[in-house]
Protein backbone atom coordinates (compact mmCIF):
# COMPACT_ATOMS: atom_id res chain seq x y z
CA UNK A 1 0.00 0.00 0.00
CA UNK A 2 3.12 2.29 0.85
CA UNK A 3 4.69 1.61 -2.19
CA UNK A 4 1.63 2.84 -4.23
CA UNK A 5 1.26 5.84 -2.25
CA UNK A 6 4.78 6.48 -2.91
CA UNK A 7 4.39 5.99 -6.52
CA UNK A 8 1.15 8.48 -6.96
CA UNK A 9 2.35 11.41 -4.57
CA UNK A 10 6.06 10.89 -7.22
CA UNK A 11 3.13 11.25 -9.96
CA UNK A 12 1.78 14.29 -8.03
CA UNK A 13 5.54 15.90 -7.83
CA UNK A 14 6.34 15.41 -11.70
CA UNK A 15 2.84 16.95 -12.63
CA UNK A 16 3.42 20.33 -10.12
CA UNK A 17 7.24 20.35 -11.50
CA UNK A 18 5.97 20.02 -15.07
CA UNK A 19 3.09 22.92 -14.20
CA UNK A 20 5.73 24.87 -12.62
CA UNK A 21 7.76 25.45 -15.70
CA UNK A 22 4.57 26.38 -17.64
CA UNK A 23 3.50 28.57 -15.21
CA UNK A 24 7.69 30.36 -15.41
CA UNK A 25 6.87 30.16 -19.59
CA UNK A 26 3.27 31.79 -18.98
CA UNK A 27 4.54 34.70 -16.70
CA UNK A 28 6.76 35.95 -19.38
CA UNK A 29 4.59 35.99 -21.89
CA UNK A 30 1.98 37.05 -19.51
CA UNK A 31 4.25 40.07 -18.86
CA UNK A 32 5.17 40.81 -22.53
CA UNK A 33 1.54 40.69 -23.33
CA UNK A 34 1.03 42.97 -20.38
CA UNK A 35 3.57 46.10 -21.53
CA UNK A 36 2.82 45.61 -25.56
CA UNK A 37 -1.06 46.17 -24.47
CA UNK A 38 -0.44 48.81 -22.30
CA UNK A 39 -3.82 51.12 -22.51
CA UNK A 40 -6.05 48.03 -23.03
CA UNK A 41 -5.05 46.39 -19.68
CA UNK A 42 -5.01 49.68 -17.86
CA UNK A 43 -8.71 50.10 -18.89
CA UNK A 44 -9.04 46.54 -17.73
CA UNK A 45 -7.37 47.42 -14.44
CA UNK A 46 -9.78 50.51 -13.78
CA UNK A 47 -12.66 48.21 -13.75
CA UNK A 48 -10.96 46.76 -10.73
CA UNK A 49 -10.31 49.57 -8.86
CA UNK A 50 -6.94 50.59 -10.31
CA UNK A 51 -7.01 54.03 -11.14
CA UNK A 52 -4.73 57.09 -10.80
CA UNK A 53 -4.83 57.15 -7.10
CA UNK A 54 -3.69 54.00 -6.36
CA UNK A 55 -0.20 52.76 -7.10
CA UNK A 56 0.07 49.29 -5.52
CA UNK A 57 -0.58 46.85 -2.97
CA UNK A 58 2.97 46.35 -2.36
CA UNK A 59 5.09 49.09 -0.46
CA UNK A 60 7.92 49.05 -2.28
CA UNK A 61 6.45 49.03 -5.59
CA UNK A 62 4.95 52.20 -4.47
CA UNK A 63 8.06 53.79 -2.90
CA UNK A 64 9.49 53.47 -5.94
CA UNK A 65 6.75 55.40 -8.12
CA UNK A 66 6.75 58.49 -5.45
CA UNK A 67 10.77 58.33 -5.65
CA UNK A 68 10.44 58.75 -9.63
CA UNK A 69 7.75 61.07 -9.66
CA UNK A 70 9.83 63.30 -6.73
CA UNK A 71 13.14 63.09 -8.45
CA UNK A 72 11.67 64.41 -12.10
CA UNK A 73 14.00 62.95 -14.01
CA UNK A 74 11.72 60.53 -15.72
CA UNK A 75 8.55 62.99 -16.96
CA UNK A 76 6.50 60.44 -18.19
CA UNK A 77 6.32 57.97 -15.70
CA UNK A 78 2.87 56.09 -15.61
CA UNK A 79 0.78 54.59 -13.04
CA UNK A 80 -0.04 51.80 -15.39
CA UNK A 81 3.58 50.63 -15.56
CA UNK A 82 3.17 50.36 -11.84
CA UNK A 83 -0.27 48.47 -12.17
CA UNK A 84 2.25 45.79 -14.29
CA UNK A 85 5.00 45.37 -12.21
CA UNK A 86 2.46 44.63 -9.15
CA UNK A 87 0.75 41.74 -11.36
CA UNK A 88 4.34 40.77 -12.42
CA UNK A 89 4.86 40.70 -8.79
CA UNK A 90 2.22 38.23 -8.10
CA UNK A 91 2.67 36.10 -11.08
CA UNK A 92 6.56 35.36 -9.54
CA UNK A 93 4.97 34.65 -6.45
CA UNK A 94 2.31 31.83 -7.45
CA UNK A 95 5.53 30.90 -9.59
CA UNK A 96 7.71 30.64 -6.46
CA UNK A 97 5.13 28.68 -4.62
CA UNK A 98 4.48 25.93 -6.87
CA UNK A 99 8.20 25.62 -7.10
CA UNK A 100 8.56 25.55 -3.42
CA UNK A 101 5.91 23.00 -3.50
CA UNK A 102 7.14 21.04 -6.11
CA UNK A 103 10.28 20.97 -4.15
CA UNK A 104 8.84 19.69 -0.78
CA UNK A 105 7.19 16.90 -2.60
CA UNK A 106 10.64 15.73 -4.33
CA UNK A 107 12.17 15.97 -0.93
CA UNK A 108 9.40 13.82 0.57
CA UNK A 109 9.84 11.06 -1.71
CA UNK A 110 13.61 10.81 -2.06
CA UNK A 111 13.46 11.19 1.86
CA UNK A 112 14.94 7.78 1.90
CA UNK A 113 18.11 7.84 -0.75
CA UNK A 114 19.16 10.79 1.39
CA UNK A 115 18.94 9.05 4.41
CA UNK A 116 20.69 6.37 2.96
CA UNK A 117 23.56 8.58 1.46
CA UNK A 118 23.90 10.49 4.89
CA UNK A 119 24.57 6.92 6.72
CA UNK A 120 27.24 6.06 3.97
CA UNK A 121 28.53 9.41 5.24
CA UNK A 122 28.16 9.06 8.63
CA UNK A 123 30.20 5.30 8.64
CA UNK A 124 33.01 7.04 6.28
CA UNK A 125 36.56 7.86 7.80
CA UNK A 126 36.21 11.01 9.25
CA UNK A 127 40.08 11.82 7.89
CA UNK A 128 38.71 10.84 3.82
CA UNK A 129 35.61 12.85 4.34
CA UNK A 130 37.39 15.84 5.56
CA UNK A 131 40.20 15.77 2.85
CA UNK A 132 37.26 15.22 0.53
CA UNK A 133 35.59 18.80 1.89
CA UNK A 134 39.22 20.73 1.97
CA UNK A 135 40.16 19.45 -1.35
CA UNK A 136 37.24 20.21 -3.03
CA UNK A 137 37.38 23.68 -2.39
CA UNK A 138 41.49 24.33 -3.10
CA UNK A 139 40.72 22.43 -6.55
CA UNK A 140 37.99 24.93 -7.16
CA UNK A 141 40.29 27.76 -6.34
CA UNK A 142 42.75 26.30 -8.07
CA UNK A 143 41.02 25.90 -11.73
CA UNK A 144 39.17 29.63 -11.10
CA UNK A 145 42.76 31.17 -10.79
CA UNK A 146 44.78 29.26 -14.40
CA UNK A 147 47.02 31.64 -16.19
CA UNK A 148 44.83 31.21 -19.20
CA UNK A 149 42.16 33.04 -17.79
CA UNK A 150 44.04 35.55 -16.33
CA UNK A 151 46.43 36.37 -19.48
CA UNK A 152 43.05 37.06 -21.68
CA UNK A 153 43.08 39.95 -23.73
CA UNK A 154 40.44 43.01 -22.48
CA UNK A 155 37.25 43.46 -24.69
CA UNK A 156 37.01 46.52 -25.01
Amino acid sequence: MFDGLRRRIFALGMRLHRFSYRLWLATWAIICVLFIFEPQVEAVLQLLRYDKNFVSHFRFIENQYRFLIDSGTFPDVSVAHFHMLEIAAWLAMAFASTVLLSAAVEIWIYEGPYRILYERLAAMDRKKLIGAFVLLPVMGFALSSMPAQVEAKPFF
